[in-house]
């Protein structure tokens, strides 16, 4: 893991400019995506709900009427969505908030959004998580940098890719790129290592020592 302050029983109060990162995974460590449609509905979901100026649930929306909204920018938006990955029973986002308690509005919209979906698609009920979200405060650039490679190098770790870009859930793809989108704002982290070149070789020059170091956790458990 990196060094942070992990936030488990005093939730911390989400401050405006504070940056946090989230995580969560599925009860019993169930899978809380089971298809492809699953990660990509997810994603429109955090899109969504970054704007904090709208009055209607996304599943009140139309296909057409959703895309529509996520061509555009947003109005209000609650939060800068820093980095994000989404694995078979857990997730990761690193969110900056934009004015103060943003974070804790757009994760219980986007959340409870997600629960619904899925519960109704999967025709099930009760809880989908694991107990409330995990929070841990960025407080420098140094640990910015270093949970976003954290992040990123979840699937390679986990053996689900070899190149971390090509991921396709994970804001890497964004990163590699040197873009930004609606979805996530990568130019936050990419000024803090110069370009999205600098940062890919950043994040793929440490993969190797971060599967051993997972493998060799793995082999201490087994004895």
């Amino acid at each position: 893991m990196y060094a942070g302050e992990c936030m488990g029983v005093a939730r911390p109060s989400f401050e405006k400019g504070g940056i946090y990162h989230v995580y969560n995974r599925g009860v019993a460590k169930q899978d809380i995506f089971t298809t492809d449609r699953d990660r990509a509905h997810f994603l429109e979901i955090l899109s969504f709900y970054r704007d904090g100026s709208f009055d209607r649930r996304l599943s009140h929306l139309s296909q057409d009427q959703l895309l529509e909204v996520l061509a555009r920018d947003p109005e209000e938006p609650l939060v800068e969505i820093l980095a994000y990955c989404l694995m078979p029973n857990h997730f990761h986002l690193v969110l900056r908030d934009l004015v103060g308690g943003g974070v804790s509005t757009f994760l219980r919209r986007a959340l409870n959004s997600y629960v619904h979906y899925f519960n109704t698609k999967h025709n099930r009920v009760g809880p989908l998580f694991q107990g409330p979200y995990q929070i841990v405060v960025v407080r420098t650039d140094e640990q910015l940098l270093h949970v976003s490679r954290y992040l990123h190098l979840n699937p390679v770790v986990a053996r689900l890719c070899t190149e971390p870009s090509n991921y396709t859930w994970s804001s890497m793809s964004t990163y590699s790129s040197g873009h930004t989108s609606r979805l996530c704002q990568s130019q936050m982290i990419l000024a803090l290592s110069g370009s999205g070149e600098r940062y890919e070789a950043f994040v793929r020059d440490y993969a190797d020592y971060a599967i051993s170091l997972h493998d060799y956790k793995d082999l201490l458990l087994d004895l």
